[in-house]
């Protein structure tokens, strides 16, 4: 069986590589609004990953929203 360790057992600077820049990319879709339909399209899987990133991290590596 493989040991995943906890988001809280990593090194904090391994955590921010992790986290910056999908938060950088969570603020860039709050400012970007697609005006056609091929924007509309990146819009979603950009969005899909964030949802996708996030609940990876949650149930495969126990992070937690404080």
């Amino acid at each position: 069986m493989v040991h995943v360790p906890q988001f809280d057992e990593w090194p904090k600077w391994v955590r921010e590589v992790v986290l910056i820049p999908n938060a950088v990319l969570l603020v860039i879709l709050n400012l970007w609004w697609p005006k056609n339909d091929k924007g509309w399209r990146r819009f979603g899987f950009s969005f899909a990953y964030l949802i996708v990133f996030l609940l990876v991290m949650y149930f495969a590596f126990g992070m937690k929203w404080k």
